[in-house]
């Protein structure tokens, strides 16, 4: 805020710090009111942004300044509210700010949480490198110095020159950035076929695998709510059973190699469109909010005690046993997602003498499972990679070992 608002901010202070009589009503109440309204939009950017910092890798550290640049404007108008002259107030308040900006240069502010053109506009001019966050900071100090020796030339400074240099770079990055979108990307690409390619009722049952922002792009050209989808590791292979149920259509963007045993129906350089086989015979469900109340489970060890959602594993394995042998041909479809470490690490499932790896990631996803049993397995099991105690990693005063949360699982004869 300082290196962006270093005066306007000065000034603000100076007309807060002000004695009553020297204050105007009507501006003291805009003052109150863009104090307010500044604070309870930050208060709420800051809960925010802690209430998902364990998303995904790097959530943590985005500045989410577009949740409260809309307030920005107000503050810069209230700085050129006439003042009455302070000279002392006026510089203790230039002092106490410069002391901040040489924090913001000195302190690694911008490599641990890098500004981006969505998050931080106001500060995407200091991405590329760390000379222009000290170039800016030494502009706002001889404003400060300005306006603490001669208020007006302080504010005819801010105003003239460096507010219309920021607005002016502001523009130019806008520019840069729209001008790179006018080319399509591989997701616009792959969104655009699908509109185009099957009806209207198909789309609905598509979902779109990849990785990044362009999934959001992909979805938006296909546009229906209907359509959902799944997230890769970048350049990660496809694994077959994150092929997801019960849907018609998966498209797979960019460099993910496909299981040999998946033909697409159109491929392409950038992305390839996959016609699936939904599940043929009844599943029975199970929620894990309740894993023993239908009788289908005779004992469950590894998890916690059931919640709404579901069960945390609280336990190197999982293990669920069933009161009648599991289907010879057997289809098996588990729900749910992994805690901290254990996202984008191997999950181990076991069916008598079969086994297979699954991952899982922060958001809810289906893992489906076709295998052969010899027709007396009553038990599967789950091996967790890292159970986790969210104490251990300052997430929380939990103190059990999560690995997985488990909302469901399913199963039936193919």
């Amino acid at each position: 805020m300082t290196v962006v608002l270093a005066l306007p901010l000065a000034t603000y202070f100076a007309h807060l710090t002000a004695p009553a009589q020297e204050r105007n009503p009507d501006l003291a109440r805009a003052q109150v009111f863009a104090g307010l309204m500044l604070g309870a939009a930050v208060g709420v950017t800051v809960l925010y942004t802690a209430s998902i910092a364990d998303a995904a890798p790097g959530e943590g550290h985005r500045l989410h300044m577009r949740y409260y640049n809309f307030i920005l404007p107000l503050v810069i108008l209230l700085a050129f509210a006439p003042l009455r002259d302070a000279p002392r107030r006026r510089i203790a308040i230039a002092l106490v700010l410069a002391a901040a900006l040489v924090a913001a240069v000195a302190v690694p502010l911008v490599p641990t949480f890098p500004t981006s053109f969505i998050d931080s506009p106001e500060l995407e001019i200091l991405a590329d490198t760390k000379g222009r966050l000290v170039i800016l900071a030494c502009i706002q100090l001889v404003l400060v110095a300005c306006w603490a020796w001669r208020p007006q030339l302080g504010l005819r400074a801010f105003g003239w020159v460096l507010l219309p240099l920021a607005l002016l770079s502001g523009q130019f990055i806008a520019s840069k950035v729209m001008t790179r979108q006018q080319t399509a990307s591989e997701y616009d690409k792959a969104g655009i076929m699908v509109r185009d390619y099957l009806s209207k009722d198909e789309v609905a049952g598509v979902t779109v695998a990849g990785d990044g922002g362009g999934l959001l792009r992909a979805l938006f050209h296909i546009d229906t709510a209907g359509a959902d989808f799944i997230e890769l590791t970048p350049g990660a292979p496809l694994r077959k059973n994150e092929l997801p149920p019960n849907r018609r259509w998966l498209l797979v963007v960019g460099p993910h190699p496909l299981p040999a045993t998946i033909v697409p129906e159109i491929r392409t350089s950038d992305y390839a469109l996959i016609r699936l086989q939904p599940t043929q015979g009844t599943l029975t469900r199970i929620g894990m909010d309740n894993p023993l109340g239908s009788g289908v489970l005779t004992a469950v060890d590894g998890l916690a005690s059931p919640e709404p959602w579901g069960a945390w594993s609280v336990a190197p394995q999982v293990r669920l046993r069933f009161a009648n042998p599991l289907p010879r041909s057997l289809r098996l479809i588990i729900k749910g997602t992994a805690f901290g470490p254990n996202q984008e690490e191997d999950f181990i499932l076991r069916v008598g003498t079969h086994q297979d790896s699954f991952r899982l990631g922060i958001r809810e996803q289906f893992r489906v499972f076709d295998l052969e049993t010899d027709g007396n397995t009553t038990e599967v099991t789950i091996d967790v990679p890292k159970p986790t105690a969210p104490v251990s990693i300052g997430q929380g005063p939990d103190q059990r070992t999560l690995g997985m949360a488990l909302q469901s699982v399913e199963f039936g004869s193919r």
